[in-house]
Parts: structure tokens; C-alpha cells; sequence
């Protein structure tokens, strides 16, 4: 029996106690036969932003598998020049942001119903966003 590999997009969300939200999208593989399994994650492109929408910090180096359907995560990621990094463990029930250029935790906690993934298809640009999300990431401040 073959299995095989097929390459999947997705966008996730999940929205701390705090107000924090880390926003991005991310690549990775998943088994004909076991879709909603995701595993060999790259090109991540994952944002903090702070209660109010605010940009704080993106990460783009990955790490780590999740299912679709589940809130089975075990994935994180980190700032490639800064070592800031986020990480989520639903094993250990924890989820976290840590700023290491002002060597500071943003926030933790971990709430399975806040945690949102979704595959991105071939769809016209006019589908809703997501829940957790106010407005579009394009029409927020950004830091200077």
C-alpha cells in the first residue's frame, strides 16, 4: 500500500485569556488516507497581535503537527533572528508567547475552544473570516 503525500495550506487562529491572538498560515503534509492529520509544518507566517489589533510580533520558523477537527495541537514557532517564540502543547494543556528581545512572557494559557484551524482552497475572496478575527489583518495598525 502507497501512501500518499499531499500538500495542504492552512490559516489558524487562537485567541489567549488575555486578548492576545497569534493569526497565520502555515504549509504542511498530510496522508491521503488521514486528512485531517497535518505534520511536516513549514512556511509559517504567524502573527501576534495585542488586544486592541495591534501588530506586536511575527514568527516565521515552524515546527510540529495539528489536526483539523480537533483541537490536537502540538506546534511552535519561532522569530528567526530574535528567538521570540510561541508554542502550543495540548498534551500538556499549555499555550504561551515569549518576547525575547524584552525577555518578557506576553501571554499563556490553554482553552481547546479557542484554538481555530481551517484548510485555505480555491475560493472567491469573498468568503467570511473567520470568527475569531474583528476585521481583515490588512485594514489593522501596524507597529512602527
Amino acid at each position: 500500500m502507497i501512501l500518499r503525500l499531499r500538500t495542504k495550506h492552512f490559516r489558524f487562529a487562537y485567541t489567549f485569556e488575555s486578548g492576545h491572538k497569534l493569526v497565520g498560515t502555515i504549509v504542511g503534509d498530510v496522508y491521503a488516507n488521514q486528512p485531517d492529520f497535518a505534520f511536516n509544518l513549514r512556511s509559517l507566517t504567524a502573527l501576534c497581535l495585542s488586544p486592541e489589533g495591534s501588530l506586536m510580533m511575527g514568527f516565521d520558523d515552524v515546527f510540529g503537527q495539528f489536526e483539523l477537527g480537533h483541537a490536537k495541537v502540538l506546534f511552535s514557532g519561532s522569530h528567526s533572528t530574535d528567538a521570540s517564540f510561541f508554542s502550543f502543547n495540548y498534551r500538556d494543556g499549555e499555550a504561551c508567547i515569549y518576547d525575547a528581545v524584552n525577555e518578557l512572557w506576553i501571554t499563556t494559557n490553554w482553552n481547546p475552544q479557542n484554538w481555530h484551524v481551517e484548510e485555505l482552497v480555491n475560493q472567491p475572496l469573498a468568503k467570511p473570516p473567520l470568527p475569531w478575527l474583528d476585521q481583515p489583518l490588512w485594514t489593522m495598525q501596524a507597529i512602527a
